[in-house]
């Protein structure tokens, strides 16, 4: 993999008239590194991708007529932020975001010059859409944030790399490559992920302070692309220093990133981190225990599903509905929620799963309940299941003579019950022939 050849590769140093070159041993790339103006300055790295990474690029002809078009007009482009990262780690990114030397306006005009459909997504922020072939393209022009107010930045545009990779979060977030492939790293990005190692951009006191949320962000991709649960001292002091600003962070920004967080497979250890850095209190989790976090790390193995995974740090519906109007999480989450906090206590059985089942539970609610208690079995019992139907209707017992009302809802009640009981093998006949006697019952 081209982060392990580069973690692990010797270099051989070679003088050029531009300053001194870094030439990997393979033939998988090489490494440039600019003489550096200032030892105050962040150190450019040059990193030539590895051909398969450059082969995932080619593939691309969208990304050819975008490189086209800006290159014809003197314009740089090139792919930035999370798009580099998980080309790097051997993904396939789930956006294409790029960068730009053009003006939003210029890029504006440059697109709809070449008839590409283009959408003003955030012409302030710089950023224009760029859809071709339904596939969109995120462009935004370089840009430095001159002021903050830990939620919102106003951005000054600016034509230099390094700036723009300056005002980003996290290391391994602010890098860049060419369309030919040369990534362009500044600050050590390309190194922290071959070593699974995440960091701020400079100091992170002021990362942070500029968008609070930065704080969860850290977590997210620590869990993502940390082997372990290791953090530099320096970078928890700050998180802890500066949790109280995520109480002007809106909850459902929040929840956005929490719930990335809870589907890593080492949740309960971040949790835990960020319940040591004080954080919890100031997103709505004030109650966290340490049993909360064991039952957490139990329900992860078998569940991915942020609601599910939530619903280990709850006690009762209160605190799920205090955090529903706080976070603003999806009706569909808390309606999970809900039936879990309502179920998962139970003694689970095949019979009590399927008459769940059949009384209109729904099965992804179901199922959710079986991995919360680590019973896969019951779980792939539950997802083969063919959920049968309640023969009788309420015109059945009309024509049987049965009023409207209660006494048809206590009759439909009973006769159900029944026909769980015989394990949904009752037909429409044997149940109706039920009535008379339960009519007479109930006179």
């Amino acid at each position: 993999m081209f982060l392990k050849r580069l973690a692990s590769s010797r270099y051989k140093y070679l003088v050029s008239a531009v300053g001194f070159q870094l030439r990997q041993g393979s033939s998988s790339g090489s490494i440039w590194r600019p003489r550096q103006p200032s030892l105050a300055k962040p150190s450019l790295v040059v990193i030539m991708a590895s051909e398969q990474i450059k082969a995932q690029i080619m593939s691309n002809p969208a990304l050819h007529v975008l490189g086209e078009l800006f290159s014809r007009n003197n314009h740089e482009i090139r792919l930035a932020g999370g798009a580099v990262r998980d080309l790097m780690r051997g993904l396939s990114p789930k956006d294409l975001d790029l960068a730009t030397t053009a003006t939003p306006q210029q890029s504006l005009e440059l697109l709809q010059g070449a008839e590409i459909r283009v959408v003003e997504t955030g012409l302030q922020h710089g950023t224009v859409t760029a859809v071709i072939d339904g596939e969109p393209f995120e462009i935004t022009t370089l840009r430095i944030d001159t002021a903050s107010d830990g939620r919102r930045a106003k951005v000054e545009f600016t034509n230099d790399w390094e700036r723009d990779a300056e005002r980003r979060d996290l290391t391994v977030n602010a890098m860049f490559m060419d369309l030919s492939g040369r990534i362009y790293d500044y600050f050590n990005g390309a190194q922290h992920l071959a070593e699974h190692r995440i960091e701020f951009v400079g100091d992170p006191n002021h990362r942070i302070q500029e968008d609070y949320l930065r704080i969860l962000r850290y977590f997210r991709f620590h869990g993502r692309i940390a082997s372990n649960n290791t953090h530099l001292d320096n970078q928890l002091a700050a998180i802890q220093a500066h949790a109280p600003g995520l109480e002007s962070v809106s909850g459902e920004r929040i929840w956005m990133e929490l719930s990335k967080i809870l589907q890593t497979m080492r949740c309960a250890q971040l949790v835990a981190t960020m319940k040591q850095c004080q954080i919890l209190p100031h997103i709505g989790l004030e109650h966290v225990t340490d049993g909360h976090l064991s039952e957490l790390d139990r329900v992860r193995r078998d569940s991915a599903n942020p609601a599910t995974l939530l619903t280990t740090l709850l006690d009762s519906q209160e605190q799920l509905d205090k955090l529903y109007k706080y976070w603003r999480f999806s009706i569909q989450d808390r309606k999970l929620a809900t039936f879990l906090l309502a179920h998962r206590h139970d003694m689970l059985t095949k019979e009590g799963l399927e008459d769940l089942l059949v009384d209109k539970a729904a099965p992804s609610h179901v199922l959710e309940l079986c991995y919360y208690q680590n019973e896969v079995g019951l779980a792939a019992h539950v997802s083969q299941f063919p959920v049968p139907t309640f023969p009788v209707n309420g015109k059945d017992l009309k024509d049987k003579g049965v009023p409207q009302g209660p006494v048809m809802g206590s009759v439909i009640q009973e006769l159900r019950t029944q026909w769980k009981q015989s394990r949904f093998q009752l037909q429409k006949d044997d149940l109706l022939d039920q009535v008379p006697g339960l009519l007479h019952r109930d006179t």
